[in-house]
């Protein structure tokens, strides 16, 4: 009778570095998504950086920030 094995994948790096090659990301990029994609792409040792910004930027894409058109208004577009 086959019998599962458990197992834990144990990462070499301190914790914290893939959140804080996410992050780095996201700074350098400056809010350009192509970049980010690019500078995570850096980062063999955690995979799941590029695929985290894959997937935020795949769904940025799908649901736009309601809150986009709201920010060209303006308190001197507002009380002429």
């Amino acid at each position: 009778m086959a019998t599962a094995e458990a197992y834990r994948v144990v990462s070499t790096l301190p914790a914290g570095t893939a959140f804080s090659r996410y992050l780095m990301c996201l700074a350098a990029a400056r809010g350009d998504r192509y970049k980010e994609l690019r500078l995570a792409e850096q980062f063999t040792s955690t995979p799941h950086v590029l695929a985290t910004l894959g997937i935020r930027n795949a769904f940025e894409i799908a649901q736009p920030d309601p809150w986009k058109p709201m920010s060209r208004i303006t308190p001197s577009s507002i009380f002429r």
